[in-house]
């Protein structure tokens, strides 16, 4: 009977230290994937890959995705107004990420924007050029969205062997003002790149003897 109460007072001490020391003693490591789709004419879609968090390593607490979108092209208008004006042009790309689910991860949306100032009435032309119109041939923009979940679902749909799918698709929504009668075009271009960084924790050894100490006065106390 003192032998079963020593054992029973010994896995109370483990339990209370493991209760303390939970898994605050872990070292917190990271992971980092990329992958990336070239520059074309939207609207496309296309997938992002990147290797899945192996669950050997450790176990994981987030993943964070870093979702860098770039828009390129032109842009261009021709005011038929009838007197002077301000017009804004906005080349714009929105990029988004798509789960396997089927749920929106991420979207970002570059912008390049140009204003022009006190153009002219019609001219009489619809030429993009002149006096009532101009032509932008090399606008760009790049912008970067960060998005961290550590909600269960998600933490398992980037956990396993493999790698993870995630759709993307990059849509173009180029558009003009200032003029009531205003005729503009655009082409839009645009890539995207994905960064996914895993932060997962590694048992600490001190814990891992604690663990197993644990284990050896239970199997003293059934003896």
């Amino acid at each position: 009977r003192r032998m079963n109460n020593l054992a029973l007072k010994s896995l109370v001490v483990v339990g209370l230290i493991l209760g303390c020391c939970g898994l605050s003693g872990a070292a917190l490591m990271t992971e980092v994937y990329s992958d990336s789709i070239a520059l074309q004419d939207t609207n496309w879609t296309g997938v992002i890959s990147v290797p899945k968090f192996d669950p050997a390593n450790g176990i994981l607490q987030s993943v964070t995705v870093d979702l860098t979108g770039t828009v390129q092209g032109k842009a261009g208008f021709e005011s038929w107004d009838q007197e002077e004006t301000d017009i804004t042009l906005e080349l714009i790309a929105i990029v988004s990420l798509e789960l396997p689910s089927g749920g929106n991860l991420i979207t970002t949306a570059p912008t390049a924007t140009v204003v022009e100032l006190g153009v002219a009435a019609f001219d009489g032309d619809v030429d993009f050029d002149g006096l009532s119109g101009t032509t932008f041939p090399d606008l760009s923009d790049t912008k970067t969205d960060t998005e961290t979940t550590i909600l269960a679902a998600d933490l398992a749909m980037f956990t396993g062997t493999g790698n993870i799918a995630l759709n993307t698709e990059a849509k173009g929504a180029s558009s003009g003002s200032g003029a009531g009668n205003l005729i503009m075009l655009f082409n839009t271009q645009a890539k995207a790149e994905a960064v996914v960084t895993y932060s997962y924790i590694v048992p600490e050894p001190a814990r891992l003897i604690l663990l197993g100490l644990g284990s050896m006065v239970f199997v003293r106390r059934k003896r």
